[in-house]
């Protein structure tokens, strides 16, 4: 899942919704209880999981006008919150309100969408396009930051986005890219979140979040949960279990790391994504050819619409990977576990269960949500623990 932001009613805006983009073909409205989710076919709202929750109740539209929020007994009748309730109205309301669960709750969270200004940073490839569209229908006014010539003009001219900045987001000199971004931005009359649909824009995503006071995860957190050494050594440091790994980068650090590691192993891209580099390897041999044969891969290596191809001569700059990562090869059974945090609070947890991957580059095949593993299995009964330890 990549992690998106929206409002906090700590700095005046929505406390209880994250936009949060599935990319598991599993996942539907009916298994979401959560709080704002995009899905492949629409923008999914529900209660959280792990705060006590309001009571269903029928929302008393005139409590909402006078400031303050009030409950009556839950009827049959239709609210029509969806045609009365905007963004602009989200200040009015409490957070227990905002949590209310059923689906008035949910109908109350869709109205309050209608109105928001939300700043996607990097659109990603054609198949992310749904996501724009549920956006737009639910009202929000969707603005996209992209690399220039980017296929989301089309989203413009057809009415889905309302605005699209081009700007060179696949630069090397992320410096820049921040503060290009940050002018660019600061043009809007409004903005009311930032998100990214994109796993190599998560950091400047939190970035941007941390500049205009967002809502989002913190930047030294996208830090290490993109960068695969810092995850294992943080891991390792605060006593949980992880793969015997080491960090390798160059051709001479190979024999130590294997030395290490053990065979077999996986090697893979510091911080990579979409299994791009990542290979099994079963000797030493098979570690030197692979290693030096995804180097020179990834060092031609360019983004194009959200796609990774071969440089060609428009592009002049290629994806950052970083070093690599020679880790323990573990070999069963692959699940997700989902986790949207929100003011401190696990609002969203659940686990896919993910089909075997083809190897040697561990590209996935499918995904199954609700997980078939039995429940006493089940992660989530033991994340609130893990969680707080």
């Amino acid at each position: 899942m990549v992690r998106g932001l929206a409002p906090d009613s700590s700095s005046g805006g929505l406390y209880s919704i994250t936009f949060g983009v599935f990319q598991h073909t599993g996942c539907r409205q009916s298994c979401c209880d959560a709080i704002v989710t995009l899905t492949g076919a629409q923008l999914v709202v529900a209660r959280p999981v792990m705060t006590p929750a309001v009571p269903p109740a029928a929302i008393d539209k005139a409590a909402i006008d006078e400031g303050h929020d009030s409950t009556t007994a839950p009827d049959n009748s239709d609210s029509g919150v969806d045609s009365e309730v905007d963004f602009s109205q989200r200040r009015k309301l409490s957070k227990d309100f905002l949590r209310m669960p059923g689906a008035t709750g949910q109908q109350l969270r869709l109205g309050l969408l209608k109105g928001a200004n939300m700043v996607f940073f990097a659109a990603g490839n054609r198949g992310k396009q749904h996501v724009y569209e549920r956006a737009a229908e639910l009202g929000v006014n969707v603005i996209i930051v992209d690399e220039p010539n980017s296929w989301v003009q089309d989203l413009v001219t057809t009415g889905v986005a309302k605005k699209y900045i081009p700007l060179d987001i696949n630069t090397h000199d992320h410096d820049k890219l921040h503060n290009d971004a940050v002018e660019a931005l600061r043009k809007l009359d409004r903005i009311d979140g930032i998100c990214t649909v994109w796993e190599t824009s998560i950091l400047h995503t939190a970035r941007l979040c941390e500049e205009f006071r967002l809502p989002g995860p913190p930047v030294a957190a996208v830090e290490l949960a993109r960068d695969k050494r810092k995850t294992r050594d943080v891991l390792e440091a605060a006593g949980w279990p992880t793969t015997r790994h080491r960090l390798v980068t160059a051709e001479s650090d190979l024999r130590e790391a294997s030395q290490y590691v053990g065979f077999p192993a996986v090697l893979k891209p510091v911080a990579g994504s979409a299994s791009v580099g990542v290979q099994r390897v079963d000797c030493y041999e098979h570690l030197v050819e692979a290693f030096n044969t995804v180097t020179r891969s990834l060092a031609d290596m360019v983004l194009v619409d959200g796609i990774f191809v071969h440089k060609n001569d428009d592009i002049d700059h290629t994806v950052e990977f970083g070093s690599f990562m020679l880790e323990e090869y573990l070999d069963g059974s692959e699940v997700d576990v989902n986790i949207v945090m929100s003011d401190g609070v696990a609002t969203y947890v659940c686990v896919h269960d993910n089909g075997p991957t083809l190897e040697p580059h561990f590209n996935e095949t499918w995904d199954i949500f609700p997980s078939t593993l039995p429940s006493d299995q089940i992660l989530s009964h033991e994340v609130p623990d893990l969680l707080w330890s």
